[in-house]
């Protein structure tokens, strides 16, 4: 085993673990095939990994591990907020979304963290491949987003519970990457009825492209545009739900699909606050999802932003993501 890559591989997971920790909710790992206990054992036995209970299931009892648990009834009993299943590859969306949804059954509070294995969170091939997400199939092509479970399903999940309250019929999803949160949305809502989705990465706007061409839309509209913030959008274009998983730190981007994402003196979120105002309808408003880890942002931060920026909107609720390091912010318009 390369030994710069496990470090690699484990200290990813000890970051998320100790903000968690430090967050006051409880990560663990789950072992549920031969691969995943060698990784256990191996991270245990070189004390690597030290501060989370195992749940295993599907073979015996990993070796140098303290606290070990059951899987269902460890998930059924709440040990833990969040869940992590160390594999050295996965690229099987269908057995992914059903690890979900398992953990959903057994208790829904339970986040699913699977962006535990290096390769989760950008489609690295040339060959194109259909990945199957919340009941969709989205097409990933080189260099596009992989749709996540962490964060993102429980963004959505929130979102729909949204939507429903406030009928909203019309939504802008920016930042779209491969086009989840939109188009899940647009998929599991019957208030939805008009969908569109931007981002600046060419490679984004052909994956989602084809996804949404694959999609029975049943008299629904949805398209793809190429667009920094509102910068392309039609002059005419408001939106009673505008939703973001935009860039989360202030620093360059190396690469466009950088999946820790920069935003430079955070020219994106100024462009947004500056000219939400005029793409939301009377009563629409804006949730975005933010990365509250070290060094990243908050909620007061933005705040000073949006004044900065005009004070056309106003930033009126916070929520967290429990079990998480991203919470929501949510934002209207000031209408004179």
């Amino acid at each position: 085993m390369d030994s710069t890559w496990f470090t690699h591989f484990t200290t990813n997971i000890n970051y998320y673990a100790d903000f968690m920790i430090e967050l006051g909710y409880r990560p663990a790992l789950h072992v549920e095939s031969l691969e995943s206990k060698f990784i256990v054992e191996q991270a245990f036995k070189r004390d690597i990994i030290t501060r989370m209970p195992v749940f295993y299931e599907n073979v015996d009892r990993p070796a140098y591990v303290t606290e070990c648990e059951p899987f269902e009834s460890a998930i059924s009993g709440g040990l833990a907020h969040s869940i992590i299943t160390p594999r050295f590859k996965n690229k099987d969306s269908g057995d992914i979304n059903k690890l979900y949804y398992r953990i959903k059954e057994l208790n829904k509070d339970v986040i699913f963290y699977d962006q535990a294995w290096s390769d989760i969170s950008i489609w690295p091939e040339e060959t194109p491949v259909k990945y199957r997400y919340r009941g969709v199939t989205f097409h990933l092509n080189k260099n596009t987003v992989i749709p996540s479970h962490y964060a993102n399903s429980q963004y959505i999940d929130m979102l729909l519970d949204i939507i429903s309250e406030r009928g909203s019929a019309k939504m802008l999803d920016l930042c779209t990457g491969s086009g989840c949160i939109g188009v899940s949305c647009l998929n599991e809502s019957a208030n939805i009825r008009d969908l569109l989705v931007s981002d600046i990465s060419e490679h984004a706007l052909s994956s989602v492209n084809e996804t949404i061409a694959s999609l029975a839309l049943m008299g629904k509209t949805a398209r793809a545009i190429r667009s920094y913030a509102f910068d392309e959008m039609p002059s005419d274009a408001k939106f009673d739900l505008i939703t973001a998983n935009p860039p989360h730190q202030n620093r360059v981007t190396p690469a466009i699909t950088d999946r820790a994402g920069g935003d430079p003196g955070w020219g994106f979120h100024r462009s947004l606050f500056a000219h939400l105002h005029e793409r939301l309808t009377e009563n629409g408003i804006a949730v975005i999802i933010e990365n509250g880890g070290h060094h990243y942002s908050n909620a007061a931060m933005f705040e000073d932003m949006i004044r900065e920026c005009g004070g056309r909107v106003e930033l009126f609720k916070t929520q967290w993501i429990p079990g998480s390091e991203w919470y929501l912010i949510y934002l209207r318009a000031v209408r004179p």
